[in-house]
Parts: structure tokens; C-alpha cells; sequence
């Protein structure tokens, strides 16, 4: 007879974890690894069935938030019918596949149609958002997995040959390209399971023009954990924001963080290890951050060349040519007023929308490449097969103490309020909305928005020369973070 565990004492953890959605195996591996006590998957569910605790059944034919979830899971996740199943039962429900099925399909959610009419509706459908997408420049690079999230994501139904082969037909330059992209060789690197490294990097092609994109991505499922784009004046404090904000929503924290020794990572570093401190006293800092050059920072690398790929290299080239021409200095206060007005907004949507695309869509199986974890990164992250979630439960006081540090510092900022005012007010009056931008010219496919871009410029110059009110200005550069701990290490 195994000898008996005593989980007494982690009764009230235990069940709260259960509460908030994790997996029994999931809290055996919490419980072992904050408290050093081996526990089987098994033991956890005996224990929580002899305090009482079990997660609701719910009647699956009747019950409407199930009918949602299934709904969301199918257009915002891109999921099989065996990854939604698998996804509602880890969540409490209680459905059969057949079940399933016939739920999905009384809700219109049908992946093939044979009826001939409705094949060509769907193809014509996907013919004019491809042609639009293609000309703002949002899937170029896609292949034929982001393609089909993508589409799915804006809830447009077609299979993925049909799908790929209009695309053929719209982009071949594009397909080729991509062909000669996977030629290049990459190197293997094996993680044991989900939050047990996170990569975190920053895209610094846009520095230049004052536009800084930082994100983290699970290194065992590339799953993109968080992503930020703004104002590079802010990015050090940002990104000790995003990494503590992350963690208190989530209630767990990474085994290990890996990125560049920048100096806007000086703070995230220090979060971190102030976390993991926290209940491990004697743990170094190198036992809980890796410092590495961003070259070697394989994940996210790879990320960012398959972002700039499918979306930023046009704005790389355009800024560029705003440059050559004249028509941007970073020295000008009126120029880059006039760029973060139009473009951040713009920016911020069009990027969180490939996250989402990514995040849901299905990394094939490489041969040549046997240690890539394929799947879908949502999957593989929040609902992992044949391994388990490596996070750590938070110390909360700390981890209150470093977020009331940078709770002071507005991430979303990107111009002081009156200066952005005036600007939304000046933008409008153009006609334009760069929170819901209208499509992109053709002829302004390479250059989108230059003439609103231009036209806010003149107007800025103008204001400026003329000294008249609001003065017009661009958002300081934030100072002090864990200020507090700089202080107690002196006492």
C-alpha cells in the first residue's frame, strides 16, 4: 500500500486551482513543484471528491454557455471537433462527441458543404477578402495554415485547398517567396512543456520611427503570451508592465525567461527574479533568467521573421521612403506627432490580429524537424498532450509591491492626451478614423495613408509655428520603477 500524502495543508490552493480551470494534473505539478511533494493526477481527484469538490455537470443540449464556448472555440480558436471536446471537458462540461456535433451543426458551424451554389458563394467571398488583405498587407508570407485561422477567425467558412488555391492564384510572387524561405536551416532546441521558458524579445526594425514591438512567446508551444507596440520612450517600464500584468491575471509565473541583455529588459529581469526569490530564498538570478543575444534567442526570432514577413516589412519599406523623401525626421516634433496618430492605432489592430491567427493556428508535423511540437499553439499551451504545465503559483505579495512600481505608467499611451485630442479632432475632420480605417487604396498599397499621414503633418507644423493652444507634444520618457526595492536593498 502507497504511503498516504497529507494535502491538508494545501487544501485551500488545491481547490482554488481546481476552481480557476486547472487540470488535476496540472495542480500535481504546481503542488510539486512550489512544495516539493510528489503527487499523482489521481490523488488529486481522489482528495478533491473527499472534500466535496467537483465542477458542475451541465445538461449539453439545453445549456447555452456551452453552446457559446463551442461556438467561440470553432471561429476565434480554430479547433477540431476533437480539440473543442477536449477543450469543454478540461473546462467542466459534460458532452459526448456525437453530441458535439450535432450542437455545432444546429448552430450553422458546417466545415464542407457539397452543395455547389454555396461553394462558389464561399469561394467568391474569399476571393474579395484575400484581395483586400493581400493589398493592406496582412497575410503576405501566410501559408496554408495561418490562411485558413485567419479566414476562420473572420468567420468565413471555406476548406483550406480551396482556400489555398485562390490564394495561389492572387499572390504566386508570395508563394514562391515563402518556398524559399523554409529552405533555411535552424538548429533544435527541446523545452520540456509549457511555462517552463518564456522568450522575450523586441522587433526593433521600426526604432527608426520611434515605434517599438516587444512580445513573449512560450518556447515549448510558441504560444504568444503577451505583445506590445508602442512609443520607445516607454518600452523599459512596459515591459516589466506586460511580464507582471501577464502574471497577475494568470496566477502562475514561468520557470525561466530568456531574451537580449538590453536595457529594457533590466527591469523585467529584476521582476522576475524578485518573484521566484520569493519562495526560494537562495535561487540565483542565472538559475532563473537566461541573458543570450537575440540571434540565439531561437523562438521568438524565428516569430518576428515570420511577422515581418506577413505584415511590417511593407511599413519598414514605407517609413524608409518618408525618410528619403523628406517627409519624416525623428528630430521633428510635427513628424512623429503625425505618425503615431495615424499608424499606432493601426499598428496595434493589425498586429493583435496576427497574434490571434497564429495563436490558433496549426503548426504541421516536420520530419526533418522531429523535436518541433506541432499543433495549434492554444492547444499545446492551455491544453497540453503527453506533458505538463512547468508554471509556479506567485508569491501575491510581491508580486502587488513590483506592479504598484509601474501601476503609475499608462502602457496604451502613445501621445499626451491633449496632443492626441487634437489630432483625432484634425484627423476626423479628413475623414479619417484610424481606430476603423477604411480600406487601402490600390494605389496607396505600398504607402497606405500617406496623404491623411501628410495632410496631419502640414496641419501640425502650422499649430506649432503659430503658437497657438494645445501645445502640441510628445509623452515623456518614464523614470523611478521599483524605486522601493532600490531602497531596500540600501537599509
Amino acid at each position: 500500500m502507497p504511503p498516504f500524502i497529507d494535502l491538508e495543508p494545501y487544501k485551500a490552493e488545491i481547490i482554488s486551482l481546481f476552481h480557476e480551470g486547472h487540470s488535476t494534473a496540472h495542480i500535481a505539478s504546481i503542488i510539486e513543484a512550489q512544495h516539493h511533494v510528489r503527487v499523482g493526477e489521481r490523488t488529486i481527484k481522489t482528495r478533491l471528491s473527499g472534500w466535496g469538490v467537483s465542477k458542475r455537470d451541465r445538461t449539453a443540449t439545453t445549456d447555452s454557455s456551452l453552446h457559446s464556448r463551442i461556438k467561440e472555440l470553432f471561429f476565434e480558436r480554430c479547433l477540431s471537433d476533437a480539440e473543442i471536446l477536449r477543450t469543454v471537458r478540461n473546462e467542466g462540461y459534460t458532452v459526448s462527441a456525437r453530441t458535439l456535433r450535432r450542437i455545432r451543426m444546429e448552430q450553422g458551424l458546417v466545415r464542407r458543404t457539397d452543395d455547389s451554389s454555396e461553394r462558389q458563394l464561399q469561394d467568391d467571398i474569399a476571393t474579395k477578402h484575400l484581395l483586400e488583405a493581400y493589398n493592406e498587407g496582412t497575410i503576405q508570407g501566410y501559408g496554408r495554415e495561418l490562411l485558413f485561422a485567419h479566414m476562420r477567425g473572420e468567420r468565413l467558412i471555406i476548406p483550406r485547398y480551396r482556400l489555398h488555391t485562390i490564394y495561389r492564384t492572387i499572390a504566386p510572387e508570395a508563394i514562391q517567396q515563402r518556398k524559399n524561405d523554409m529552405q533555411r536551416s535552424r538548429g533544435s532546441y527541446m523545452v520540456p512543456g509549457p511555462d517552463h521558458i518564456w522568450s522575450v524579445d523586441g522587433y526593433m526594425k521600426l526604432d527608426p520611427y520611434g515605434i517599438q514591438i516587444y512580445a513573449a512567446i512560450d518556447a515549448y508551444s510558441r504560444y504568444i503570451i503577451w505583445v506590445y507596440v508602442g512609443i520607445d520612450t516607454r518600452t523599459s517600464v512596459s515591459v516589466a508592465r506586460q511580464y507582471l500584468d501577464t502574471v497577475q491575471e494568470r496566477k502562475i509565473m514561468c520557470n525561466k525567461i530568456r531574451s537580449d541583455h538590453g536595457s529594457e529588459t533590466s527591469l523585467l529581469a529584476q521582476a522576475h527574479y524578485e518573484l521566484r526569490k520569493a519562495y526560494e530564498p537562495r535561487i540565483k538570478a542565472t538559475e532563473c533568467y537566461i541573458f543570450g543575444p537575440s540571434t540565439a534567442n531561437q523562438r521568438i526570432e524565428a516569430w518576428w521573421a515570420q511577422l515581418s514577413k506577413s505584415l511590417l516589412y511593407r511599413y519598414r519599406n514605407y517609413f524608409k521612403d518618408l525618410i528619403e523623401l523628406g517627409d519624416f525626421s525623428r528630430d521633428m516634433i510635427p513628424d512623429q506627432i503625425a505618425l503615431y496618430a495615424v499608424y499606432m492605432p493601426i499598428l496595434r489592430t493589425q498586429v493583435s490580429s496576427y497574434v490571434r491567427t497564429w495563436n490558433q493556428h496549426i503548426i504541421r508535423k516536420q520530419p526533418e524537424r522531429p523535436y518541433v511540437i506541432s499543433g495549434r499553439p492554444y492547444m499545446n499551451y492551455f491544453h497540453p498532450e503527453h506533458t505538463v504545465n512547468h508554471g509556479l503559483l506567485v508569491h501575491e505579495e510581491t508580486l502587488q509591491q513590483l506592479r504598484d512600481s509601474v501601476q503609475g505608467w499608462d502602457m496604451a499611451e502613445y501621445l499626451p492626451a491633449e496632443t492626441l485630442e487634437w489630432c483625432q479632432e484634425i484627423l476626423l475632420g479628413l475623414g479619417f478614423d484610424p481606430e476603423k480605417p477604411p480600406s487601402v487604396r490600390p494605389d496607396e498599397a505600398e504607402a497606405p495613408f500617406r496623404t491623411i499621414y501628410l495632410g496631419l503633418r502640414e496641419r501640425a507644423i502650422i499649430h506649432m509655428q503659430s503658437g497657438a493652444k494645445p501645445s502640441l507634444r510628445l509623452s515623456e520618457k518614464p523614470t523611478g520603477a521599483f524605486d522601493w526595492i532600490k531602497q531596500q536593498g540600501s537599509e
